[in-house]
């Protein structure tokens, strides 16, 4: 991949911002900021990117009219061979908060 993809995903489940963000600790994050209606979260990642460091997973999670709406991507915008890693991680997660609401 040589180009910043972002992943994104709606869900339309009852899970809380609060709750999502317990869901996206488990799962590796960290919080870098906040506030009522969204969270940012980093991941350290191990993808190359040009430079040669591995590039870290960033998500947003915000609140929507109906539900939570997630928006994950590389760190970097130069990742080297990402083969459907992001896209199969954010359907993972967003699985995972969907059963949560159910």
């Amino acid at each position: 991949m040589w180009f910043w993809e972002t992943i994104e995903r709606r869900l339309n489940s009852g899970v809380s911002l609060e709750r999502a963000g317990e869901i996206i600790r488990r799962a590796g994050f960290e919080r870098r900021g906040e506030s009522s209606t969204y969270a940012i979260y980093r991941k350290t990642g191990n993808r190359w990117t040009l430079s040669g460091k591995d590039a870290s997973l960033e998500l947003g999670v915000a609140r929507s009219n109906d539900g939570l709406y997630l928006l994950l991507r590389y760190a970097s915008p130069l990742v080297i061979r990402d083969s459907g890693e992001l896209v199969r991680f954010a359907d993972e997660l967003a699985a995972q908060l969907r059963s949560t609401g159910e």
